[in-house]
């Protein structure tokens, strides 16, 4: 197996003392982070006595194309090395020599497993990937992987979670431009890259130390004028914009980028004069200055925040505001 660009970026991400792997990735289509995964797993059951390792997918056809992945792999091996092959079906592979299994299915949850990789977590049935984790161990290796499907959904909470720390999956955001293969060539066509992209360009290099080609430039304005709303979705730049822009929206999508791009922007040139884990404060007050104070409670302590939020009214912008789980007496004592 030749290892891709994206491919070589997720072995290196992986201590070689990790015991548990807990691995979450947001991508473009067809990066190759499911075949990864699917060889990482496929060695460890074949190597190793009674593992279990769960493969587990959104719909029918993508099975058949993961176990396919691993029938090739299985093939491919040299004679001397090649496990025999127990009792094979459509969805399992099965080594007598090891009692050792890979299952593909659409659900897993009757089966705890050592390995589990979830391939488009963001459009699995919530229930069933819920269900699935919860069989299996404390110490089980999950991986997952995904393009976006709007917000809301299990795959978008695990993934911004473990953005967060709250919860102990690493969430890793892999754009379309670290493939190298996605561009197009020129044939004698001079690309005058405008603001976006020269932006994107600056920010591609700053962030991973690559330079996006003239042909990864006319890629992704062929993609845009192909896909046009979808393209953020299928090949994404970041994953703030990639969530917002995909599943079916009300509102226009990207006007929603724009609006938090600006924001974005604002916050990096005005940042809080101070700021706890509760609160952040903007702007101190002054005398000459209006202001008004709005809260808003929750129920209890373990659900949503009560918050608490301060407007200049002079200068027409939120000065204050403080976000917290606190019970609803304590809350207005804390208000007041």
């Amino acid at each position: 197996m030749k290892l891709n660009r994206i491919q070589k970026i997720i072995l290196a991400s992986i201590p070689p003392d990790q015991k548990k792997i807990r691995n979450f990735y947001l991508k473009y289509r067809q990066g190759g982070v499911s075949t990864f995964w699917l060889i990482w797993y496929l060695d460890d059951t074949i190597f190793h006595k009674n593992t279990i390792t769960g493969i587990l997918s959104h719909k029918k056809e993508s099975l058949n194309y993961l176990m396919e992945i691993l029938r090739i792999a299985h093939r491919s091996m040299p004679p001397g090395i090649r496990p025999r092959l127990g009792d094979d079906s459509k969805s399992a592979l099965s080594f007598p020599d090891t009692n050792s299994k890979v299952l593909v299915s659409l659900s897993i949850r009757s089966t705890a497993v050592h390995n589990l990789h979830i391939s488009e977590w963001c459009w699995c049935d919530d229930d069933e990937v819920r269900a699935t984790i919860a069989a299996d161990g404390p110490d089980s290796n999950i991986t997952g992987e995904t393009t976006c499907n709007g917000v809301g959904n299990d795959g978008y909470i695990t993934y911004e979670e473990g953005k967060m720390g709250l919860n102990n999956f690493k969430s890793i955001f892999l754009p379309w431009y670290l493939q190298e293969e996605y561009a197009v060539p020129l044939n004698g066509m001079v690309v005058n890259r405008n603001s976006d992209e020269v932006a994107l360009s600056e920010r591609v290099e700053r962030e991973y130390n690559i330079k996006i080609s003239d042909e990864q430039i006319l890629f992704r304005r062929i993609k845009e004028k192909e896909l046009k709303t979808l393209k953020p979705q299928e090949f994404p730049e970041n994953d703030v914009e990639a969530f917002i822009t995909s599943g079916r929206r009300f509102f226009d999508p990207r006007k929603a980028v724009v609006l938090l791009n600006e924001a974005r922007e604002y916050a990096q040139k005005n940042p809080p004069v101070e700021q706890t884990e509760d609160y952040v404060m903007w702007e101190k007050p002054e005398q000459k200055n209006i202001y008004v104070m709005g809260a808003d409670t929750a129920e209890g302590v373990d659900g949503d925040y009560s918050v608490l939020s301060i407007l200049n009214v002079t200068k027409r912008k939120q000065v204050f505001r403080l976000r917290i789980h606190m019970g609803i007496d304590a809350f207005f004592r804390e208000c007041n």
